[in-house]
């Protein structure tokens, strides 16, 4: 059994969600030093930076640099610069803790789960998976291949892909875990700027960023999809990051329809920077593009938009699927 993960090390810090082109800082001995890194940071690499004036910037911030005792004050301006970037992905995490992009809200349970709505509708809901070492990977991208082909062998005429329940983590057991569905070959990129992306490339075992291997799992189940196959891809404000990253690689795919609320809109990619022993920062700094090239940055937006603001979880799911049936019908 061959088992491949590329800069295992930079992974294993990224499971909150994806980096990408990761790069590592000079770790600093001071506070007031930390936030001259992470300044310096943004201004190079973040997806906002030419739209930010960064003299006025500093004007406002290098004064409270000044001021300064403590790593744990360094954090907390480093927490501001990041809310002032305001690029909506960013965030400190240290102490065991994140800043910034957290807001508190209470989500759904997550697992894996799957069914046969009726016996040509095949169902697969693909949770949030935050896998970090690879015995773990292994496991969380198997469970799914398997999971999926164990779907896929009954010849459905119909299957509806779940990302209501997928709010991110480590995006590559998701992704080469549905390879059956997404297809072959490049399925999106990683975009920094006009003529600088990175491809998102699938093959049956293995996932690469452009020609860099990233997850190779050479013992995982083969199957296929029937070229008449139509996919249903669900999703909702609980589709976030990784699993937007996700529902990107779906898009395009062939006779598939998207249904439910916008995504949480993170479908951005961070890279991760080492500020001390104690702290990282991840910092955004490519824009998710599907097969296409269209480029994200926001939200993605249903085909077909499920009218359910104040139903619970169980209403909203019912809807999706019911609305999801009559697409495949054709009503």
């Amino acid at each position: 059994m061959r088992f491949l993960i590329l800069d295992y090390l930079i992974l294993s810090l990224c499971m909150i969600s994806f980096c990408a082109n990761p790069a590592i800082a000079q770790e600093s001995s001071t506070g007031a030093e930390m936030f001259d890194s992470a300044l310096q940071l943004f201004e190079e690499n973040s997806i906002r930076k030419d739209s930010i004036d960064w003299d006025e910037l500093k004007a406002r911030f290098l004064p409270i640099r000044d001021t300064i005792s403590s790593q744990s004050s360094a954090y907390a301006l480093i927490d501001s610069l990041i809310q002032e970037v305001n690029d909506g992905h960013s965030f400190l995490y240290y102490q065991g803790k994140k800043t910034s992009w957290s807001d508190g809200t209470t989500y759904p349970e997550s697992k894996l789960v799957t069914r046969m709505v009726n016996p040509n509708t095949a169902f697969i809901r693909i949770p949030s998976i935050g896998a970090q070492e690879p015995e773990e990977l292994l496991a969380e991208t198997t469970a799914i291949r398997d999971a999926l082909c164990n779907l896929l062998n009954r010849e459905p005429n119909y299957l509806i892909v779940d990302l209501t329940r997928d709010y991110g983590g480590n995006m590559y057991p998701m992704m080469l875990g549905t390879q059956p569905v997404i297809g072959k070959g490049i399925v999106g990129y990683f975009h920094r700027s006009p003529g600088d992306s990175t491809a998102w490339v699938l093959g049956e075992y293995e996932l690469l960023f452009d020609e860099n291997s990233i997850l190779n799992i050479e013992s995982l189940d083969t199957c296929s999809t029937s070229p008449d196959l139509k996919v249903a891809v669900l999703i909702n404000e609980f589709t976030i990051s990784s699993g937007e990253a996700l529902a990107v690689a779906l898009r395009g795919i062939p006779n598939s329809v998207f249904i439910g609320k916008p995504s949480q809109g993170a479908t951005t990619a961070n890279q991760t920077f080492p500020l001390s022993d104690k702290a990282m920062l991840f910092l955004t700094g490519a824009i998710y593009a599907d097969r296409t090239g269209k480029v994200y940055g926001g939200s993605i937006i249903p085909d077909l938009e499920v009218d359910c603001k104040e139903c619970s979880t169980e209403e909203f799911d019912e809807a999706a699927i019911s609305a999801a049936i009559k697409w495949f019908r054709g009503d």
